[in-house]
């Protein structure tokens, strides 16, 4: 029965990226790529830079949950894992919605480098945490002006 979860796990996602595909050339298809790329060079150098920057920032924020989730736990991990455990649940949390993403993957990954299934609950829970105390400092700094 396992092998044939697996496989149903396989077809399900090459399923959803042809979807996607299909979805997106719907989309564009009334647009030429001539128009496209005139498009694309009416923004400003100086905003891709600066969205571009602001990208990385944030993903550099959201490492550091990871980072301080796995020191809150006590467990240690090199920062390459890290980053790649972060970027992909975070990816997928975002398309996907963190309870179907992000968990999901972060799961599989932790629990492939040797974490228990507590572990994985605790740090998830310490995800939340952080992300919803950074959310709530935010929204108080924005309220004071």
């Amino acid at each position: 029965m396992k092998k044939y979860l697996g496989i149903l796990g396989k077809l399900l996602v090459l399923a959803i990226f042809a979807l996607a595909i299909w979805l997106l050339y719907q989309k564009l298809r009334s647009y030429s790529l001539h128009e496209i790329k005139l498009s694309l060079r009416q923004i400003p150098a100086a905003h891709l830079a600066l969205s571009f920057g602001l990208m990385i920032l944030n993903y550099t924020v959201l490492v550091g949950y990871d980072w301080l989730a796995l020191k809150a736990i006590h467990k240690k991990l090199g920062m390459a894992r890290v980053c790649m455990v972060s970027f992909v649940g975070c990816v997928i949390s975002y398309n996907f919605g963190a309870l179907l993403g992000g968990s999901t993957v972060r799961y599989r990954l932790y629990s492939a480098w040797g974490f228990s299934a507590l572990d994985i609950v605790r740090l998830v829970l310490m995800l939340a945490v952080t992300f919803w105390v950074g959310a709530m400092g935010l929204a108080g700094a924005i309220f004071l002006f």
